[in-house]
C-alpha cells in the first residue's frame, strides 16, 4: 500500500471536501489541500525535466517539501496531497519514492470545470501565483495540444480554461502508464447516491476502510461568474468532447448538454445569493 499519494487533477473537483474526509478517516496521516499551493511552479517544470531539475536546485522549499514526505515514509507515517498544483511532478515523485508513491486521476466535466474556473478569474487577470505558474497557456512550451493551441490569442476566458482542462487530462492519461497509478475517478460518480465511487477513492487515498456514501460540496471561496461563456472555436471544443469520451463521459450527452444560457445561470450571482440565504 502506497504511504504518499497524490490527486493529479486540473483543480476545481472537489479535493477540499476529500482532504477534509481522508483527515477523518487517518487521524495520523499528514493530509494536505495544495502542499505547496502555486509554489510547485507547475506551469514553469511541465513536461520539462531539465526545468524540474532546476526548479529543485534553486527553490528549497520545494526541496524541503520532498524530504519532508520522504521522512514522513520513513518513519511509518502516511502523506495525502488532494491538490491540483503538484501536477506536473507526478512522475518525478514517482522516480524519487518509488513503490511508496501512488497517484490517482480525478476529472469533471468540461463545461462544468470550465464555468467553475472561471469564477475565480483565470485568464481574465494575472494577479497572483495561481494565475501566472499554476494553470496551463497556449503558448508555453512542450504542450500535448501545441498543434491546437495556435489559436491561443483568439480564445475566450472559458475556452482558455477549456483548453486546461484538455491539456492536463491529456497529461494525466500519459501518466497511466506510469507504476502507482490507482484509478481513474469522475467527480459526477463521487457525488453519486451509491457512494461505491467515493469509497473506493477514499480507500486509495487513505489506506482505510471507509463507511462515508456521500462527499459535500465543499469551497472556501465562493465568487459568482461575471465573464461569458463562449465557445467559438469548433477544433477545440471536438478535441475536449473526444477526450472527454476517453476519459469515460458519454460524448454525445455531453456535446446536446452544453448549454451557455444555463451554465451562466447556474454558476452566476443568482446561485451564490441562493447559497447565501441558505446558509
Amino acid at each position: 500500500m502506497s504511504r504518499a499519494v497524490f490527486v493529479l487533477s486540473t483543480g476545481r473537483c472537489t479535493t477540499q471536501a476529500l482532504a477534509r474526509a481522508v483527515a477523518d478517516l487517518v487521524p495520523g496521516a499528514v493530509v494536505e489541500h495544495e502542499g505547496l499551493k502555486a509554489r510547485y511552479m507547475p506551469r514553469r517544470v511541465y513536461r520539462k525535466p531539465q526545468a524540474l531539475a532546476r526548479a529543485l536546485e534553486r527553490s528549497g522549499e520545494i526541496e524541503a517539501k520532498f524530504r519532508e514526505i520522504e521522512d514522513l515514509i520513513a518513519n511509518g507515517r502516511r502523506y495525502v496531497d488532494t491538490g491540483w498544483p503538484v501536477y506536473a511532478w507526478i512522475p518525478y515523485l514517482r522516480s524519487r519514492l518509488g513503490d511508496a508513491m501512488g497517484f490517482v486521476h480525478l476529472v469533471r466535466n468540461p463545461f462544468d470545470f470550465a464555468a467553475s474556473m472561471l469564477t475565480h478569474r483565470f485568464y481574465v487577470t494575472s494577479n497572483g501565483r495561481y494565475k501566472k505558474q499554476g494553470v496551463i497557456f497556449g503558448t508555453d512550451k512542450k504542450l500535448i495540444h501545441s498543434a491546437l493551441a495556435a489559436g491561443w490569442e483568439g480564445f475566450s476566458a472559458y475556452e482558455k480554461c477549456l483548453f486546461h482542462w484538455l491539456e492536463l487530462n491529456a497529461f494525466g492519461m500519459e501518466c497511466h502508464d506510469l507504476p502507482g497509478f490507482r484509478g481513474l475517478y469522475r467527480f459526477e460518480d463521487l457525488h453519486a447516491g451509491d457512494g461505491v465511487a467515493l469509497r473506493a477513492l477514499l480507500s486509495e487515498l487513505s489506506g482505510a476502510v471507509p463507511d462515508a456514501a456521500c462527499l459535500p460540496v465543499e469551497d472556501k471561496v465562493h465568487v459568482p461568474l461575471r465573464e461569458p461563456i463562449v465557445v467559438s472555436h469548433s477544433l477545440l471544443f471536438d478535441a475536449v468532447i473526444a477526450q472527454a469520451e476517453a476519459l469515460g463521459y458519454d460524448g454525445a450527452r455531453l456535446r446536446a448538454g452544453y448549454d451557455p444560457k444555463a451554465l451562466a445561470q447556474r454558476y452566476g450571482a443568482a446561485r451564490w445569493a441562493d447559497r447565501r440565504r441558505r446558509n
